[in-house]
């Protein structure tokens, strides 16, 4: 697919002198999309609840680009607070943030049926998916409108499935896109889902 083939990007360090910051990037999509943010020349933030993971996820950015400048920091998406000093502390090592990628998530255990939930567990994957997105995007909006950055949502086909038992994770996805809708009309316009 040469229009997403991030090759180009890489090669012409076109991140150069620009700042990312990634939630859930200690491990799967987001410790890949750091990777290719640090080959294109960005400092990236990788942001994450476990430290052992963001130190390997470091680690490896680190063994494939070692002139990378990568900031790992210990967020709990669900706490408004903890992504807030974090993206602050970000902005303040790089200068600058042009974007922002709120890639942290949750998948509750598929239950029978909804009765069967765990109620704890359903609305935990709210908070990580839904809440943490929005908590993303509180905290680095104000950054993203200073250097006419972008934010970027992960989200999921799920949230058009109709999957018995998996009600927790499709509802928070659609959740993500209907919020992504309302930050597109009225926060900025970099929003991207």
């Amino acid at each position: 697919y040469p229009t997403i083939d991030p090759t180009a990007l890489c090669a012409s360090q076109s991140f150069t002198g620009k700042g990312v910051f990634i939630t859930g990037a200690s491990r799967g999509i987001g410790r890949a999309t750091a990777i290719v943010f640090a080959k294109a020349g960005a400092s990236v933030a990788i942001a994450a609840r476990s430290s052992h993971l963001l130190d390997e996820a470091r680690e490896e950015i680190l063994k494939q680009v070692p002139t990378a400048n990568v900031e790992k920091y210990i967020v709990d998406v669900r706490r408004t607070k903890s992504v807030q000093e974090a993206v602050d502390k970000a902005v303040k090592t790089f200068g600058r943030l042009n974007v922002v990628i709120a890639n942290a998530g949750f998948v509750t255990p598929f239950a029978g049926t909804m009765d069967e939930d765990d109620t704890s567990s359903w609305w935990n994957t709210h908070e990580v998916n839904v809440f943490g997105t929005y908590n993303t995007l509180r905290a680095s909006a104000k950054y993203l409108r200073e250097t006419n950055g972008y934010f970027i949502a992960l989200t999921s086909i799920a949230a058009q499935w109709r999957i018995p038992g998996g009600s927790a994770y499709g509802v928070s996805k659609h959740a993500i896109n209907r919020l992504i809708e309302f930050i597109a009309q009225g926060t900025y316009r970099g929003a991207t889902c």
